[in-house]
């Protein structure tokens, strides 16, 4: 489209600063346009935007509305966006020191991503959307993988270009915003160990999931992040458009058909708007960033009954030492009328009260006693290292001895890290191997 879309944002801002009544709306048209004294179009226009929005409407909805209407659409490319006034930057109090880029305008985005702006409507599939693009031409690639439970979950990878955008808002933007402290997954410095540590050696801990995790994070959730690091709305509306995704419906019904089940009922909605996609680049810091709030009430909530919340990713853990079986209950309770409250979605199924009598795992990782790996799991990788360094490699590890061996050298690496002391055995076992 060649920018149109981004020229009517810029035109949506402006007639969008001021109140939303016929008569202030005819005298910002009629400004803006540069209409003539006897002009009757901008009431006629002012008419039907009253009508169509009777509230006002988001930026980006009313810039399409703008680049369809018989009065505007051709009288748009006439506007010198000069004369328009310049949205700035109004950041949160508390998102005032960020080092975020100043992105005032769609504009402004495509100059910063160097690239024109039809290439940005592109991306953003604001010309034409995701859904209705032939495959080739869609801006992502779609995989479905199968999980242990029977679900099945979408990849929906980036192709090249728009990777390349999401990797920019990523390494520029959002590494610039820290997430809460109760996070632990995709944030520097902060792992499955830091994640772990603080429910090691505790009387009881409550594990919960969170079901579809990232389709179901919306874009209204991710536009009021960018809105809470000052983005005007067009700009923060239209970061926001590069970083989801609607899944087409082709793929869907590929993926998971017509079924009447209600969590495959539930898992269309959510994928087939505009949630962030799994795969890409971004989606780890803006579900950490949408999420801050929610983390913000656990937390206080934890605080409030002496407790211990940490995060990673989809999964929230609890633990305490003074409470009750009913005291967990409760609070389990209430945790659940957070989440909808949040509207998200909890898999009960994988919802776990584990007293210190019991085994404690949480992520593969026992806890009881200290962090660390199951006692089977290390016996499974020494006797596969053991069987490979007596009787040698099978045919099968043969034919991919590289791949093979990068495996082995990962589940070492992993073990060695949560329990030092096992390296050394694991390592003399791999070295005796003949590759």
């Amino acid at each position: 489209m060649n920018g149109e879309i981004l020229r009517a944002a810029r035109i949506a801002e402006a007639l969008l600063a001021g109140p939303w009544d016929l008569k202030s709306l005819t005298g910002r048209l009629k400004t803006t346009f540069h209409a003539v004294a006897r002009s009757r179009w901008p009431r006629q226009t002012a008419v039907e935007l009253v009508a169509e929005f009777p509230a006002p409407p988001r930026a980006i909805r009313l810039a399409f509305w703008i680049t369809r209407n018989r009065h505007l659409a051709p009288r748009q490319k006439d506007v010198p966006l000069a004369d328009l006034p310049r949205p700035r930057m109004r950041p949160h109090p508390a998102a005032a020191s960020l080092l975020v880029p100043a992105l005032c305008t769609p504009g402004d985005i495509a100059a910063w991503l160097r690239l024109d702006p039809g290439q940005v409507d592109g991306l953003a599939g604001a010309g034409v959307p995701e859904r209705r693009r032939h495959a080739r031409a869609r801006n992502y690639a779609y995989r479905w993988l199968k999980k242990s439970d029977g679900r099945v979950r979408l990849i929906e990878s980036p192709k090249w270009r728009l990777m390349a955008v999401q990797r920019q808002i990523l390494s520029d933007l959002l590494d610039h915003v820290p997430p809460h402290p109760a996070a632990h997954a995709f944030v520097r410095g902060r792992s499955l160990q830091t994640f772990l540590s603080p429910h090691v050696r505790r009387n009881w801990v409550l594990r919960l999931d969170l079901a579809d995790f990232f389709a179901t994070i919306a874009a209204n959730r991710v536009v009021e992040v960018f809105r809470f690091l000052g983005y005007p709305e067009a700009s923060a509306q239209w970061l926001t458009r590069l970083c989801v995704n609607a899944a087409p419906s082709d793929v869907l019904c590929d993926g998971i058909g017509h079924a009447a089940d209600a969590h495959v009922q539930r898992l269309r909605s959510r994928l087939s708007g505009l949630h962030l996609p799994q795969g890409a680049p971004t989606s780890p810091a803006l579900a950490n960033l949408c999420l801050f709030r929610f983390d913000q009430r656990l937390a206080r909530l934890a605080e409030s009954r002496g407790l211990q919340y940490t995060r990673y990713c989809d999964d929230l853990v609890f633990s305490g030492d003074r409470e009750t079986r009913s005291d967990v209950v409760d609070l389990r309770r209430t945790l659940f009328m957070i989440l909808a409250d949040e509207r998200l979605s909890v898999r009960h199924a994988k919802t776990r009260i584990m007293p210190a009598g019991r085994r404690q795992n949480v992520c593969g990782l026992n806890l009881n006693h200290g962090l660390n790996t199951p006692r089977a799991a290390f016996d499974q990788l020494r006797a596969i290292l053991h069987r490979c360094g007596t009787k040698g490699l099978t045919a099968e590890e043969q034919q991919d001895s590289s791949r093979f061996r990068q495996h082995l050298q990962g589940r070492i690496a992993w073990v060695s890290s949560i329990n030092p002391h096992r390296q050394a055995k694991l390592v003399k076992l791999f070295e005796a191997i003949a590759w």
